[in-house]
């Protein structure tokens, strides 16, 4: 008996230091000093202090619609400010106002699907869709577009790779009080693919993070899983960068 209650006490001691180690990493960050404003954060985006925060369109309605409902949305890419009243829980119908620090982002999201019946049951597929456009005598007309298996995950991450460049050359001009360099805050957009989306974040950011637009960019993660994946990113991306200097000298 004694035995037990020992064994008890140590398992809730356990769980407490687990409880209190992730409320300590909570808010922490990491930076490069070779990329001194960009940032990877480990906490929820909506906590974040920067001027703008980025919002994944299609993410968001994963959580408050049926799946189905995904696609009922602006072009990949685009970016719009919502204000007003957000619903937030559809059975309650449950209402949250909107910071207009918010800009929402079209991004791609994409789904395992069940293959066809003459396949092993229980086997799936990625499926992606997205608007595509029309050209010619039917040009401002769009249609959806399904693409499966491996050109859905090749597709998804070009329009990932796509959605992280236009954010980064084009939020700043929604926010125009005045002309000096602003803080962006970036949730993962398309996280479906852990280290493939991570890694065309990092490399689209930093490609465009020269034309100093942002004093401040802050990658957002909400586990520790994806804070060292990012760190390993940024800190790769920094040897890399220091190697080609070193090239040049020599």
């Amino acid at each position: 008996m004694k035995k037990i209650i020992v064994i008890t006490v140590l398992l809730s001691a356990t769980i407490l230091y687990g409880m209190e180690l992730v409320k300590a990493e909570k808010g922490q960050t990491f930076m490069c000093p070779t990329f001194p404003n960009i940032f990877v954060v480990l906490d929820d985006i909506e906590k974040r202090n920067v001027d703008i925060r980025i919002v994944a369109m299609n993410e968001r309605r994963a959580q408050l619609k049926n799946i189905n409902d995904l696609w009922d949305g602006p072009y990949i890419g685009s970016l719009e400010i919502k204000l007003g009243l957000v619903e937030t829980r559809k059975r309650e119908h449950a209402t949250k106002k909107m910071d207009k620090q918010f800009l929402f982002v079209t991004e791609p999201r994409i789904v395992r699907e069940p293959v066809e019946k003459e396949e092993p049951l229980g086997d799936c597929q990625y499926t992606y869709s997205k608007a595509i456009k029309e050209t010619g005598c039917c040009a401002g007309l769009s249609r959806m577009h399904k693409f499966i298996g491996n050109e859905a995950i090749e597709q998804m991450l070009q329009d990932a790779d796509y959605c992280y460049t236009v954010v980064m050359l084009f939020a700043h001009k929604y926010f125009t009080r005045d002309d000096r360099a602003r803080s962006i805050a970036f949730p993962e957009l398309g996280g479906d693919f852990a280290y493939p989306v991570a890694h065309l974040a990092v490399a689209s950011i930093l490609r465009n993070s020269a034309k100093d637009q942002y004093k401040l960019i802050e990658l957002v993660v909400p586990d520790l899983e994806k804070f060292n994946t990012y760190k390993d990113l940024l800190l790769y991306h920094q040897a890399e960068h220091l190697k080609k200097e070193k090239e040049k000298v020599v």
